[in-house]
């Protein structure tokens, strides 16, 4: 159901991508073809007017084309999880729940020891718990949001990372959920999976709406636990699929928005077709921004692999070179850095119109994630 989910987003961003882009890129070179700008343009219709106005128009096209894909998608994701739920047992699989994020995280290397910050793994930049088994990461919830789930079970997820050199990439943990008004407290030991959402639930005894409630992740067992501050998230309500789907979409339309005014932008000044590989373009490059961003603060920070072509790129323990070669090597690098900086600050980052991982993990997408696609469209709108 998780691949299902992804597909179906992917290949309605896809095949709107395709439409937008061939429909923006072309139709201004042929007005001018055809000639119908010139009669437009003899009108009160300024440039501008006419530009602005054919964006607006594919925008609407784009809205009724990922409207209709989207109930399509929609359909087939509820028939999906119908038929898995009946070959489940009936057990519900299609899962929308909007969260709050923990107001503080620490680490205690002892239970009651002081808070120290929660160290950084090196390489992927994640919170880590490793090392002694008495260390302790601490998660502080607020009581305003715990007073919105009424007097009901406490539930918390967990999508975390595992590393361990078992094969399967699990972790027996301690999870202790403590009042900060009574200091009534509740264990739970349970197992946490890289692959999948983990939840743990407590009673609503350690729960308070005023003080807020502590919530104290161990290791019991193996392996070392990589998360971001929105790995573990106590979830306040669940929300109907379509309405989360729906937001996915929105920020879809953000990013081809985006798009579309970069389609429109180089058909004023080129020609239709290189107009249509230039958007293409934009959007792959757009797709892979992160990708580019690591790979040149890899190489511009001279401590990586040595030399983008040369033979000890993908081999860093390789024997070594002398001294004029590692100073070509080091300076190739930092023009590739260079360039691939460039390119990744000239196109539009559409990892900010991304909610997939959200929808795939059973989250609603918070409204910081989609309003914060709605100013980046707007940036990137005024800037193009």
């Amino acid at each position: 159901l998780e691949l299902v989910i992804r597909a179906t987003l992917m290949a309605t961003a896809f095949f709107a991508v395709i439409v937008v882009v061939f429909l923006a890129a072309t139709t201004l070179p042929e007005d001018l073809e055809t000639r119908t700008i010139y009669t437009l343009l003899t009108k009160p219709v300024g440039r501008l007017n006419y530009l602005v106005g054919r964006v607006l128009g594919f925008a609407a096209v784009a809205a009724v084309l990922l409207v209709v894909m989207g109930l399509v998608s929609v359909g087939f994701i509820r028939a999906t999880a119908w038929k898995a739920r009946r070959e489940l047992g009936g057990k519900p699989l299609l899962h929308a729940r909007r969260h709050a994020l923990a107001r503080s995280i620490v680490l205690r290397e002892r239970p009651d020891g002081p808070d120290r910050p929660v160290p950084v793994h090196e390489r992927t930049g994640k919170m880590m718990l490793s090392g002694d088994w008495s260390r302790t990461m601490v998660f502080t919830f607020r009581g305003k949001d715990l007073a919105k789930r009424h007097g009901k079970d406490v539930t918390i997820d967990f999508n975390v990372e595992v590393w361990t050199a078992a094969e399967l990439p699990k972790c027996r943990t301690s999870v202790v959920a403590v009042n900060l008004r009574t200091g009534q407290s509740r264990e739970v030991r349970t197992v946490l999976d890289s692959r999948r959402l983990s939840q743990v639930t407590f009673g609503p005894e350690v729960a308070d709406p005023v003080k807020g409630m502590e919530l104290r992740l161990r290791r019991l067992r193996g392996g070392a636990l990589l998360l971001d501050d929105d790995d573990v998230s106590l979830v306040i309500r669940p929300v109907p699929f379509e309405f989360a789907y729906a937001k996915a979409l929105m920020m879809t339309f953000f990013a081809l928005v985006v798009l579309i005014i970069i389609a429109v932008t180089c058909s004023t000044f080129v020609s239709k077709w290189l107009a249509v590989v230039i958007a293409f373009l934009a959007y792959l490059l757009g797709v892979f921004s992160q990708t580019f961003s690591d790979i040149s603060s890899k190489l511009g920070s001279g401590t990586g692999p040595q030399g983008l072509l040369g033979t000890d790129f993908f081999a860093p323990t390789g024997p070594q070179v002398d001294a004029e070669r590692t100073a070509l090597i080091h300076f190739l690098n930092r023009f590739y850095a260079l360039l691939l900086e460039g390119l990744r600050r000239a196109v539009p980052d559409f990892g900010h119109f991304e909610a997939g991982s959200f929808l795939v993990s059973g989250f609603d997408v918070p409204a910081r994630v989609w309003g914060g696609a709605f100013l980046w469209a707007a940036v990137y709108a005024l800037l193009y």
